[in-house]
C-alpha cells in the first residue's frame, strides 16, 4: 500500500472557522453526503447507507479503498462508526464508557441485525472527559485504570486488521495496541490535529510506521478535523 507513505493534509478552509467550513463542505465532492448527516436521526433510526464514522471525509474515502470483507476491527469509542464498520468487515469489537450511549448503540446494532458486532462496556472510570477523570479519579487508582483501559484490545481476541483510537487517553492506548495489529494492518487516530496527541506520532515514528494524515470536513459537524492512519510494517 505505497499510497500510505504519502501525507495528504488538505488545505484549511480559511480564517472563519465555522463559516469557511460550511463553504468548503458545500463546494466539495462530499457536500451531498455531509448535508444528509446534518440534523440526523437517532442512531437506531439511521440507515446503514447514511451512516459514517466521525472521521474526516477524505480519510473515509481512503479507508474504504483498503477494506476487505474478512477484516477484523477493534475500536475505542463506539457509535456511528460501529455500524459503518459492521457493513464492511467480518468482525467488529467496540469499547464504550458511557452506559447511556452504549444502550443507543446496542439498539442500533440490533435494529440493523449487525451480528458481527461485539460491544463492551468499560465502567471503571468516573463519567466525563479525560480532563474530568484526571481531576476527580483517585490519583492512586488512575494509572492502573488507564493501563486496564489501554490494554482492552490485548484482552479480547487479537490480532486485528484495524484498531481505531477515538476516545480518551489516546496516547496511552496507541502505545498499548501496536502489538495487537497484524503486520500490514492499520491504526487510526481521529482528531489527530490536536497537539496533545503528538506523543502518539513520536512513538509510532520511532517504530518506523508510515502514516497519512487527512484534513477536511467530517460528517455530523460544522468544522474540519484531521484523521491520521498508520500502516504497521509487514
Amino acid at each position: 500500500m505505497p499510497v500510505l507513505k504519502r501525507i495528504k493534509n488538505l488545505a484549511s478552509f480559511g480564517t472563519w472557522p465555522r463559516l469557511s467550513a460550511v463553504l468548503g463542505l458545500l463546494s466539495s465532492d462530499d457536500r451531498h453526503k455531509w448535508i444528509r448527516t446534518i440534523g440526523t436521526k437517532p442512531l437506531r433510526h439511521v440507515s446503514l447507507e447514511q451512516t459514517y464514522p466521525w472521521f474526516s471525509f477524505p480519510s473515509i474515502k481512503f479507508i474504504e479503498n483498503l477494506l476487505t470483507p474478512e477484516m477484523r476491527v477493534f475500536e475505542y469509542g463506539s457509535g456511528y462508526s460501529t455500524l459503518w464498520w459492521a457493513k464492511r468487515v467480518a468482525d467488529v469489537i467496540s469499547v464504550e464508557r458511557s452506559r447511556e450511549w452504549l444502550d443507543e448503540v446496542e439498539s442500533a446494532v440490533s435494529n440493523h441485525h449487525c451480528n458481527n458486532v461485539r460491544l463492551a462496556h468499560f465502567s471503571q472510570f468516573v463519567p466525563g472527559t479525560e480532563e474530568q477523570i484526571c481531576a476527580v479519579q483517585s490519583a492512586a487508582s488512575l494509572p492502573a485504570l488507564v493501563h486496564a483501559y489501554s490494554a482492552l484490545a490485548v484482552g479480547f481476541s487479537p490480532p486485528y486488521d484495524v484498531v481505531v483510537v477515538d476516545d480518551i487517553f489516546r496516547n496511552e492506548v496507541v502505545a498499548a495496541v501496536t502489538s495487537t495489529i497484524k503486520p500490514g494492518g492499520l491504526l487510526i487516530l481521529d482528531d489527530s490535529e490536536r497537539a496533545r496527541y503528538k506523543p502518539a506520532f513520536t512513538y509510532l515514528d520511532a517504530l518506523k510506521w508510515n502514516h497519512a494524515s487527512f484534513y477536511g470536513p467530517s460528517p455530523y459537524h460544522f468544522h474540519e478535523k484531521q484523521t491520521t492512519i498508520w500502516l504497521k510494517p509487514a
